[in-house]
């Protein structure tokens, strides 16, 4: 069972980064959404975009000689 956990936390972290600019996208199409709730999105889609940089740096391999 330990084999599934690294793919089980990379769906849900993935799930996790398509959530973020879903509901960051639902504040911004809320009119009366307040600068409290527009700062949190703000801050929580920076997160995940600095988590996904993250990833696709460690993810970089050099070319091939």
């Amino acid at each position: 069972m330990a084999a599934h956990e690294p793919v089980n936390a990379r769906a849900e972290g993935a799930a996790s980064g398509f959530a973020v600019p879903a509901g960051a996208e639902a504040v911004l199409a809320d009119p009366v959404a307040g600068e409290p709730a527009v700062r949190f999105a703000l801050t929580r889609t920076a997160e995940s975009l600095r988590d996904a940089l993250r990833v696709a740096e460690c993810g970089e391999r050099p070319a091939p000689a």
